[in-house]
């Protein structure tokens, strides 16, 4: 099994680059693509042992779950 080493900057830049994409799909009101950067960033953060809780990523996923709560109670 060929491993290739990476650095703890590279974890927590691809962790970062999550987060960002993440913030412009809600921006966009794309939320499901959201949610799925979402999962890939808390997978990421704890393979690598970076990140077991992010308050920007629960953020997220609050204003996700205001905007399906305001979706339910409007129908």
């Amino acid at each position: 099994m060929n491993k290739t080493f990476i650095s703890e900057q590279q974890v927590r830049d691809v962790f970062e680059t999550l987060k960002q994409k993440t913030k412009s799909k809600i921006a966009k009101g794309k939320y499901e693509e959201a949610i799925h950067l979402i999962e890939l960033a808390a997978q990421w953060g704890y393979s690598y042992t970076y990140k077991y809780s992010d308050d920007v990523l629960e953020s997220f996923l609050q204003k996700i779950a205001k905007f399906i709560k305001k979706r339910i109670a409007a129908k």
